[in-house]
């Protein structure tokens, strides 16, 4: 039976008797703990009352032994402030302890009135006498005495620690009642924002968040109630119509497209930019490795980079979502992509082609594995189906700069109608504009033709020009230049950002102003998004050669310089530096070196990322709420910065300014650069890329408004 006794004797009081019963009790209870003496216990310093009142309250039962010379010697030590036999019972008689006095019987036993008057009464009702000629008999009915009392001991200890449970558990019932008032009562608070409202959107988005709350049923009944009404019956049925609709037709398209060689097509153009090379022509191993490597850091690093970038706008608790809806923009741009998007991106397009492609690789027709497309290098290709979908990545990219950042904010059928809209509409136009071109190997063979020709025919000369340089879009014909999308991805998306957010309603000022912004989920983001873009980079020459190794290595002096900028402008016009201004540099710097970056020297980086900086905190400066709203701010950066770098690009190109030059595919050498000309071709591929932008991004947010509206219904009524 488990329990600790404690054996209380005065020392020179029969101590052999005393140790025959200690020994006789340590046989009885092997599984206990018996303590008969407590100075080894006691170090030097130590308060010894403390000490022996602890080892007493450890014990369950006091055993007073009571001996012959037990009365001398506490009158002996009457008054005795080292008196531990008189402690160590005040000690147990104080806590409650379970006291028996034994007895040791004798001539010597010691008066009644001798003994303590608590002792006293403790022996008239359970005390043990032991008798040397009965010690036998005596110890078995000590024994049975001591089984009771620890028994008893054990049924306390059981009780109390039931009594500490339950009081733990009223506590613990106590602290969950609290939290679920508050919880109520918050629940009870976003109930009320929308219990009267007729969006079924935010009555959804209500459920979402308060799954279990007493109003869940109501908000369930309300969303019934408004779906049954006939205009929500129309409204619904119509859209899944259009749904099926568009369903029909892409597949009719794909049918179309892909039926037998001759119908549609009988002769089917070639698309002289990424027409299949002559068959003697392969890919070199190294040049897909360095592809597909670059197009896996673009896709790995993007998706939860914008998600967590924009998700931080509006705290932690909104870069979930953002992670469903921004991979839902990837997924549906990459279906427009793959539909039609490359076709008409990167083939010509008859008398159109200065600014739209053609239909000769609809749903990619005609990109097989055998199809190569042309790098940079005349002679040099790459499988075809490695330049679509690194192309798509760009795409996906830039769609979700814009419509991701729209995410929360627009009702999200909007923002998926937007990103297939912008995406056609205005992305892919100037993606053409910008980036097609005949090919090296198409403007190389016209420079052989015009060797042939130039100084006998001056007509036929002019022809030959005429042909290849046509075939190009408008702004590639004006010779500008953007290496990885300054102004395809940055400046097109940041003018459709701005589009969006100056049309947008008022709404909870927190999220606009960053009050709730989580600061620590938008700077991973942001590092995620700056790793994914540095692969897009590296991919944008098509080939592993020196000049992909030095548009790697620009980004990163000038990403520093952008953010040393940054802090520099914003301690001189606000007098601190905000936690995030390295993060804005660093943004600023990497979108400024986008377009030149394989054009420029260190130099250049340096300057352009700079500069990139400076002028974006500059015009965030001077907007209203400029300074507060992180949307607003991004915005910014990708137009100012997206525009200096591409100005930035057709200055520090310059040979002379540690620039490559601009090579001549027809003369197969640098041709002559004029900074003027160049910097004068740069603004005016700004411009078209931004007006194109603002208008066709203003247009879809118009048509989109008059038939699913944009923004949630509470929100309609108050414009900004």
């Amino acid at each position: 039976m488990a329990g600790k006794i404690f054996i209380n004797y005065r020392r020179g009081d029969d101590p052999g008797f005393t140790h025959a019963l200690y020994q006789r009790l340590e046989a009885e209870f092997p599984g206990g703990d018996l303590f008969m003496d407590v100075e080894g216990h006691i170090a030097p310093g130590d308060d010894f009352v403390e000490v022996l009142s602890r080892k007493v309250g450890e014990c369950d039962v006091l055993l007073a032994v009571i001996g012959p010379r037990w009365a001398d010697l506490m009158t002996a030590r009457a008054g005795d402030k080292d008196d531990f036999v008189a402690i160590e019972l005040q000690a147990a008689l104080e806590q409650g302890k379970r006291v028996i006095p034994v007895l040791v019987g004798g001539a010597g036993m010691p008066r009644a009135e001798l003994l303590p008057e608590a002792v006293r009464a403790l022996a008239r009702r359970n005390a043990v006498g032991l008798r040397p000629e009965r010690f036998r008999v005596d110890c078995e009915s000590l024994v049975g005495v001591l089984k009771e009392q620890l028994t008893a001991a054990a049924r306390e200890r059981t009780g109390r620690a039931a009594a500490e449970r339950q009081a733990a558990e009223a506590a613990r019932r106590q602290t969950d009642d609290a939290e679920a008032l508050q919880l109520r009562a918050q629940a009870a608070t976003a109930w009320s924002t929308v219990a009267a409202s007729e969006d079924i959107e935010a009555l959804q988005t209500f459920l979402r968040a308060w799954p279990g709350a007493e109003q869940a049923t109501l908000a369930r009944r309300r969303v019934t109630e408004l779906r049954r009404r006939p205009g929500n019956y129309k409204r619904g049925a119509v859209q899944g119509v259009a749904a099926l609709a568009g369903l029909g037709v892409l597949v009719a398209a794909a049918l179309f497209v892909q039926w037998p060689a001759g119908w549609l097509h009988p002769t089917p153009p070639v698309s002289t930019g990424t027409s299949p090379p002559p068959p003697t022509l392969l890919p070199i191993a190294a040049n897909t490795v360095w592809m597909l490597v670059s197009l896996l850091v673009t896709l790995i690093a993007s998706i939860p980079g914008i998600a967590l970038f924009y998700g931080g706008f509006g705290g932690a608790k909104d870069a979930g979502p953002q992670f469903t809806r921004v991979f839902s923009v990837f997924a549906v741009v990459g279906a427009v992509w793959a539909a039609y998007g490359y076709s008409l991106s990167f083939t010509e397009g008859g008398s159109w082609n200065g600014f739209l492609g053609g239909s000769a690789k609809l749903f990619l027709r005609g990109v097989t594995p055998d199809s190569m497309a042309e790098t940079f290098t005349n002679g040099v290709v790459i499988p075809e189906h490695m330049y679509v979908y690194s192309q798509m990545t760009i795409a996906c990219v830039a769609t979700a700069l814009v419509a991701g950042a729209m995410v929360g904010r627009m009702r999200f059928a909007a923002v998926m109608s937007f990103a297939v809209l912008w995406v056609t509409v205005v992305y892919v136009p100037i993606c053409h504009m910008f980036w097609y071109w005949a090919g090296p190997s198409a403007l190389a063979e016209a420079g052989k033709r015009l060797t042939a020709v130039s100084g006998v025919d001056v007509a036929a000369a002019n022809a030959i020009m005429a042909a290849v340089t046509s075939d190009a879009g408008i702004a590639y014909r004006w010779g500008a230049l953007d290496f990885a999308g300054g102004a395809v991805v940055y400046i097109a998306a940041g003018v459709g950002g701005l589009a969006c957010w100056l049309i947008m309603p008022k709404r909870v000022a927190s999220v606009d102003a960053g009050e709730g912004m989580s600061e620590g989920t938008t700077l991973v983001g942001a590092l995620l998004l700056a790793i994914g873009w540095l692969g897009a980079i590296a991919g944008a020459n098509l080939e592993a050669n020196t000049t992909s190794i030095i548009a790697v290595v620009n980004v990163l002096p000038a990403a520093a310089a952008g953010a040393l900028a940054w802090l520099a402008g914003e301690r001189i016009g606000l007098g601190r530096a905000p936690p995030l201004g390295a993060m804005w540099g660093g943004i600023a710097g990497l979108v400024a070196i986008t377009p030149a970056a394989s054009y420029v020297g260190t130099l250049g980086s340096v300057v352009i990322g700079g500069a990139g900086a400076v002028a974006s905190v500059g015009v965030r400066g001077l907007t209203a709420r400029g300074g507060d709203a992180p949307r607003l701010t991004a915005f910014i950066v990708y137009v100012v910065a997206g525009t200096v770098g591409m100005l930035g690009a057709g200055i520090f190109v310059a040979p002379y300014l540690g620039g490559t030059g601009i090579f001549d595919y027809v003369t197969g050498k640098n041709g002559d650069y004029v900074m003027a000309a160049q910097v004068m071709a740069q603004a005016k591929a700004v411009g078209l890329a931004a007006a194109w932008s603002a208008v066709g991004s203003l247009l879809l947010l118009g048509l989109l408004h008059a038939i699913v509206g944009l923004w949630p219904d509470a929100e309609q009524a108050a414009p900004r």
